[in-house]
Order: structure tokens, then sequence, then C-alpha cells
């Protein structure tokens, strides 16, 4: 099949059709592993559950730089005054936020919440020895202390949430909320006063755990022998350790589905400046960013969303040699992909349509959100990215269960009069049912007006997700706003619709009864009617 891609898409979803790897079929989808590599074949993978090395424990360091901006000599401080660092005028860091206490009054967690439907019943945890099981250091020797611009670097928060039972029979969470970022000292550097600050990366999640003990090795950062530079080493959170949240000595806090049922939620204190728009794995139903004096508070709540693993390999020899050639591709390696690598990612996926399948690995469930920094900006488009850019506080946030998606919020189309945003995700699940789709919106009122260039905001919103043949598919939306934010959402379109609209009305909106989309599909002799623009796997589309 060749899938065709249209720039004036609202949502573009990428569609692929060949055969996938086969795996057992009674796994968990939250302990799914990606193979190991095989130089016998090229392989790609999108897993947006992939952390790279040196990202599960706190450190800071002050480093040395080559002409060419890669980092030389480091050392290990535990504050930038240390005398350990005082040569450095760089420095960077890879913080997790501790609990807020009496000492510990910005970067911090505030509370963390899980919500019941049955009942409306709350279950909050603030860090008190009731709910903060422990807080898990896999090298207290590297924590440091906060100073100007860089985050206090401590231990990763196990918390307990009783009566919220998840999967693996425990109501334990892991909370993480981590910064990785750089500063320089100009008056080090000889550069004038204070600090200079590039964006950092800024990523919030809850997992739910259970502890597991075995042969597993924390990281560890240090300096190397032979040239004084930065290392790690350690287990990766990663493809052989998929189903580790967190990797102590000898220990696995291993990731389950959510319970059923529940929505979660966390408030923040944020004294290092976050701007800009979110992007999250949250279908967000309370969103609030409210700045008082030098802190940041941030609120947020919602459901976890099911996100699809993509992946495939093939033998180096059988590769497609149009993708191949396109993609630069190189015999027996492996390729490995994150939401995190936004437009890019959306782009590799796409051009991979001849190596992966059209069904998911697996399909975890997510709690997370992450920052889209100011190098960013430009792939929003001018006028949203003008916005954005000049405002000093969060400015929105955008979520959906797809594989990947764009880098930046949804972007103004002038024609259409509407928020655009791609996405690329597989359209079946891997026990072959389709997959149904969400996606939340929160955008400030003062940003939306910006970016329609309105100075008041229509009182409505209307959501069109249409499919390729140009017929809607089933959906559901929702439109809300206060006295400072928009929300809107869209749940249950298929991947098969690959355009989703949505505009600001002027008049109200009466829900309209979405067109189902119907199919005739042929397995052997036997032909069904499915509501989808596609067959199921198995069977093909009856002439």
């Amino acid at each position: 099949m060749r899938r065709r891609l249209q720039g004036i898409l609202w949502i573009t979803i990428a569609l692929i059709a060949v055969a996938a790897p086969s795996f057992a079929a009674d796994f968990s989808d939250e302990q799914f592993q990606l193979p190991k590599q095989d130089t016998s074949k090229i392989q790609a993978y999108f897993d947006d559950s992939f952390e790279g090395i040196g990202t599960g424990i706190s450190w800071l360091a002050g480093v040395e730089k080559y002409p060419d901006g890669r980092d030389a000599k480091a050392d290990l401080c535990r504050s930038v005054s240390d005398s350990a660092c005082a040569k450095y005028s760089i420095f960077k860091y890879n913080s997790y936020f501790p609990y807020c206490s009496t000492t510990i009054k910005a970067d911090c967690i505030e509370t963390v919440w899980a919500k019941s439907e049955k009942g409306n019943t709350q279950i909050t945890s603030d860090g008190t020895s009731s709910t903060l099981a422990e807080y898990v250091s896999p090298r207290p020797e590297l924590e440091f202390s906060a100073s100007d611009f860089i985050p206090r670097g401590a231990g990763r928060s196990i918390i307990k949430l009783p009566g919220a039972i998840h999967a693996g029979g425990t109501d334990q969470y892991l909370v993480d909320v981590r910064m990785t970022g750089e500063i320089i000292d100009r008056k080090r550097s000889g550069q004038g006063e204070g600090w200079g600050v590039w964006d950092p990366d800024f990523k919030v999640s809850i997992q739910p755990v259970k502890l597991i003990k075995g042969n597993y090795q924390s990281e560890r950062a240090y300096i190397s022998d032979e040239n004084h530079e930065l290392r790690f080493s350690g287990q990766l959170l990663d493809a052989t350790t998929g189903s580790c949240a967190l990797i102590d000595q000898g220990q696995c806090w291993r990731t389950y589905a959510f319970p059923a049922g529940f929505t979660f939620g966390l408030n923040l204190k944020i004294a290092t400046p976050i701007y800009g728009w979110l992007h999250g794995r949250v279908q967000v139903d309370q969103f609030s960013s409210v700045k008082t004096g030098a802190i940041q508070g941030l609120s947020i709540s919602g459901k976890p969303s099911s996100v699809p693993i993509a992946g495939g390999a093939q033998v180096n020899s059988a590769v497609n040699q149009k993708m191949k050639a396109d993609l630069k591709l190189l015999d027996g390696w492996a390729y490995y992909y994150t939401a995190r690598d936004g437009t890019f990612a959306l782009e590799r996926f796409i051009g991979f349509e001849p190596l992966i399948g059209d069904k998911a690995l697996a399909s975890p469930q997510l709690w997370n959100f992450r920052n889209i920094k100011k190098t960013e900006f430009n792939e929003m488009g001018l006028e949203a990215a003008k916005c954005v850019v000049k405002y000093q506080n969060i400015a929105g946030y955008v979520s959906t269960d797809a594989t990947t998606y764009s880098s930046g919020p949804p972007k103004f189309n002038p024609v259409e009069k509407s928020l655009d945003y791609r996405v690329a995700s597989p359209h079946f699940q891997r026990d072959g049912s389709v997959t149904k789709g969400n996606y939340s919106l929160a955008v400030r009122k003062e940003i939306a007006k910006c970016i329609y260039g309105v100075s008041e905001l229509p009182r409505s919103a209307t959501v069109s997700v249409i499919s390729e043949g140009g017929v809607s598919s089933v959906a559901t939306s929702v439109f809300n706003a206060d006295d400072e934010w928009i929300y809107l959402k869209a749940n249950n379109f298929s991947y098969s619709a690959p355009t989703i609209r949505v505009k600001l009305s002027d008049q109200p909106v009466t829900a309209a009864v979405p067109k189902k989309a119907s199919i005739s599909c042929v397995k052997g002799k036997m032909v069904k009617k499915f509501t989808s623009t596609k067959c199921p796997a198995g069977y093909k589309k009856a002439e």
C-alpha cells in the first residue's frame, strides 16, 4: 500500500502494511522488551518509554568544551561552589525533584493524587511518611544542592496511593520530575556578570511499580582515568530492561498497567524557568500554570494513554533499497526513536514504511509530559511561534496517544482557520483491533487570541475527523473554557482517519451524530462488514 501524505492535513496519520516481528501473545504491554540487535538485519523501533544512559540518577558536573562544542574534561560536583569544580564556568546537570518540605520550597513535588470514578474518592500523597514509601537513590554521593538556575538533585520518589491498586497488585507508584540542562557562569568565563541559561529539558511521569529483586546494576556516573571525561555505566532503562522504571543495586522497580477507573494528577512548584508549550501522554481534564513571584505553580490531571510501540526488522539483503538509500541505513544497525525526537521521528516513521508493520508490537499505558524548548519553536509555524515565545509562562498543553508526533503545539492554518497537528501511528493494536485515538488540547486564552489574530475568542469549537475517502469516522469531542484556559478533547477516532480539523466558531455548536464508515472484508469464504476504513489483519477488502 502506498501512503499519500498531504501537507495541508490537520492531523496526518501514517498507515503501514508489512509484517511485524512475532512475539508471545500473553505478555504484559508495560513489560514489553524490544528485540536485541541482530547484525544480520536492519531494525527500526519507535518506543516512547525509551530513556538514554545518564538519565536515571541525579548528577552535576563542571565541564570544559572542545572548540566544536563537545564536552571535554569534567568533574562531578555537589554544588556550583564546590571546590572540585571551582575552575569550571560551564555546568551540566540532571536533577530529580524531591517532595516539598519546610526547607525545600521550590523545584519540588507538592502533592500527587489518584481519583476514583467510583464514589469520586481522591487519594493524596503529600510526601509525609505515610505516603512517601521511600526515596530511591542509586547514587546518593551524586546528589547536589540547589543554586541559581539549577534545581537540587535528589533521589527518586516511590509513593503509596492506598486504594489505587494497579495491575502489579500494589499501591506503589514512581513519581519522577526530572530537569536536565546546562548553564554558564559569565564571570568565571570572562563574559560579564550573572548566569547564561540554556532551555532545560523537563519531563514528568507517574508509573505504577512493584519491587523485583535480582541481578540488577544501578547506573554510575564517573570521571574516566584516561582523559578525565564524564562517563556513565550500568544498565540502561531501555530495550534490555524495558520492564524496569528504576534500577537500584539488586533491585528493579517493574512497571505495570494503571488501575481502571482512576484519574491521576500532581502539583509542582518550580523556580527554574519553564516556558512555552508542554506535550504529553496525559488525557488532560484539568491544567493550570500560575506564576506567583519567582515560583511557577503547575497542576495537571487526567488519565494515562495507551501508546503503541511500532517497529520491525528485515534481513539486510531483503530491505527495500529505495528506503535504505533515502534513510542512509547501514546493514546490521538497529535504529531507535522516541517522541522526544519530534518531527524527525515522525518523518523517519513515515520513511520506514516498507519495514514496519501496521500492527503495534505493544501499547503500554503512559502518564507523562515534557516541555517543548525554544529551540524547537521553529517547527510551530511563524505566527504561533511569535505568540508563544513572547509569553513568559506555560502557554498550553497538547497530548495524543500516537506513536510519534510533530514538534511543538498545533500550527495555525490561516487558509482553513484551524489548528494543524501531524501524528503517525500503527492502525491496529497487537490483537488486531483498531487503534482508537485520543487528542487533548489546553491553551491559554490570550495565546489563542494571538494565534487566531482576534480580540475576542469565539464561543465554541468543532472537531471533524475525516478519513482518506472523505467520510467522517466515529469520534466524540468536548469543548470547555474557564477564565484563563480553553480545553478541547477528541476521542475514539480511528487512525485510518488522517485529518482532525479543530475550528473555533462564533456560533454555538449542536453536536452532530458522526457518520460511521463501513467496509466489507473477506477472509477465505467469509465476508464481514466492519465499522472502519481499513480491513483488520487477516482480511482483505471485498471486491
